[in-house]
């Protein structure tokens, strides 16, 4: 999909016919991806349980749930502000776009420097080197912010369940490949680094739009404020 036509507007348009089939078919889909991803998380749990030890698991979880809460309350919203602004444009989506990369960056080193922290707070200094590692999820989720928001936009939905599900699995197979072969705790946070990079080369592939360079541009300000927190 490419969302912009050469004057930098957005120009997918769908007929009213269209809007229902997609809503119907996309419904579905999300459904069905929500069945498989649960089948693939259940089985890859029963899986690593046997390969990985109880303390992996929890340290792992302490650190996914502080960064997830962190990566909410930096880029949610933006989402939100593409899909039901009434008007975008090339230039504007940009400018959003380093803008939730900026975050995520900052957000990603912030996540990084307070590892420290954490450790102190649940009294295991192996948390800080996790949270180094997981910082990296952050980062690259803030790359694919943009583009699955114009997907929506677009009624993609089923192109982003699709691309949701395979980062899924692409991340239970390198999990699991690296329990086995040893890594312990590492295991899975790489699966969650291959999660998080799978989905963002999804989303740039499915979504053709490479953003320009930041500009001011009249509409910026407000598409920042129009974001509901």
């Amino acid at each position: 999909m490419k969302p912009f036509d050469a004057s930098g507007a957005f120009r997918v348009a769908i007929e009213g016919n269209e809007v229902r089939q997609l809503g119907v078919q996309s419904a579905g889909v999300s459904v069905l991806s929500q069945a498989l991803a649960f089948g693939v998380q259940l089985s890859a749990t029963v899986v690593l349980a046997r390969l990985l030890s109880p303390n992996d698991f929890g340290l792992v979880t302490m650190v996914t749930t502080a960064s997830l809460l962190l990566t909410s309350f930096g880029l949610s919203g933006f989402t939100e502000a593409i899909v039901q602004r009434e008007k975008i444009n090339d230039s504007i989506i940009s400018n959003l776009f380093w803008i939730v990369v900026g975050g995520g960056f900052l957000l990603t080193v912030g996540f990084a420097a307070t590892g420290s922290l954490l450790a102190r707070f649940y009294g295991n200094q192996g948390i800080q080197s996790v949270a180094v590692a997981m910082s990296i999820t952050i980062f690259l989720s803030s790359i694919s912010v943009i583009h699955l928001a114009l997907l929506r936009r677009a009624m993609h939905y089923s192109a982003v369940s699709a691309n949701v599900l395979v980062g899924r699995a692409v991340s239970v197979v390198v999990a699991i490949l690296l329990a086995w072969a040893g890594w312990g705790l590492w295991a899975l946070v790489a699966g969650a680094v291959a999660q998080a990079l799978t989905q963002s080369i999804g989303a740039w592939t499915l979504c053709q739009w490479i953003p320009s360079r930041p500009r001011r541009v009249a509409g910026t300000g407000s598409m920042v404020k129009f974001v509901p927190r």
